[in-house]
């Protein structure tokens, strides 16, 4: 429709003669005409039809298990059962977390494979698993308020949510996001660390959340593939929140002592901060720069 509107405009304005136009009409309805056509073999039985699952539950590698997800928006848990089969062996581990790949059955071929991130520690509370899904989904909002003022390059953190396996003798809960292949970089961290990477857009982000907040928040310890992040922490003003690796006024002064503005905090009209944030503080003084900083855009 779009296409045939604008050859009207062009026809209109004396751009194309009508026999051109025609033409023009007659070949954009040979495209689209190219697009229905009803299917060249319909399936005689289910047999027909193949999927990613199927192999997995032929060798009954699967389970049921419970999947727990967070909207941001409306501040709410959903519970929901799904299939799963996570593989024996990690793949990866960190310090704290051993992380496994997992397919998600009711999904489709190229959706369905997941990271399934358990802790090294048995006693490890499991608030920490949904404090952490929470905070990620609390930094899409962020990501997508970032998107809004039309970045070069927008970012995006994968979307987090618990699985619970609880068919097992002793159920267990992962922490779960889709699988991405590609070179991991971890671009900063939660007390000042600046990757030898020379990129902009992770450092402006976490500037952004800050300033976008009203000196609340920041999003730091942005890490993941390009712009497609996990893992983040946050840092509150109040300290409160956010788990063990919220270092509160403190941590947010931390990022901005090693923080350099770049092209894109100039874009989005974020405060230079070097001569306010840099210098060595009491955390008293800094808790009254912080709110004065975030709502000063530069010109």
């Amino acid at each position: 429709a779009e296409d045939a509107g604008n050859l009207q405009l062009m026809l209109d304005k004396g751009l194309l003669t009508p026999d051109q136009y025609g033409e023009e009409m007659r070949k954009l309805r040979n495209i689209t005409s190219a697009m229905f056509e009803r299917p060249a073999y319909t399936p005689k039985s289910s047999a027909e039809i193949s999927g990613s699952c199927t192999s997995f539950v032929n060798r009954g590698d699967f389970e049921l298990a419970y999947k727990y997800s967070f909207d941001y928006t409306s501040k709410k848990w959903d519970k929901a059962v799904i299939v799963v089969s996570i593989e024996k062996v990690p793949f990866a581990e960190g310090n704290l977390r051993r992380a496994y790949k997992m397919r998600d059955l009711t999904k489709t071929d190229g959706n369905d494979l997941f990271v399934a991130k358990m802790s090294k520690d048995k006693y490890e509370d499991i608030g920490t698993y949904f404090l952490d899904a929470e905070m990620q989904s609390m930094c899409q909002s962020f990501a997508a308020e970032y998107n809004r003022r039309k970045p070069p390059k927008p970012v995006e953190f994968l979307e987090a949510f618990l699985c619970e396996c609880f068919q097992r003798p002793e159920p267990i809960i992962f922490a779960c996001e889709p699988y991405i292949e590609g070179r991991y970089v971890k671009y900063s961290n939660n007390w000042g660390f600046v990757s030898s990477d020379d990129r902009n857009t992770p450092h402006a982000f976490s500037h952004f959340t800050h300033y976008v907040s009203g000196g609340k928040y920041i999003v730091v310890d942005v890490q993941g593939v390009g712009d497609k992040y996990t893992d983040p922490q946050m840092h509150s003003f109040d300290g409160k929140g956010f788990g063990k690796g919220n270092c509160g006024a403190d941590g947010i002064a931390k990022f901005f002592a090693t923080h350099k503005c770049n092209v894109l905090c100039k874009m989005l009209g974020l405060t230079e901060n070097v001569q306010c944030m840099t210098g060595t503080m009491a955390p008293g003084a800094f808790r009254k720069s912080a709110a004065a900083v975030s709502d000063k855009p530069s010109s």
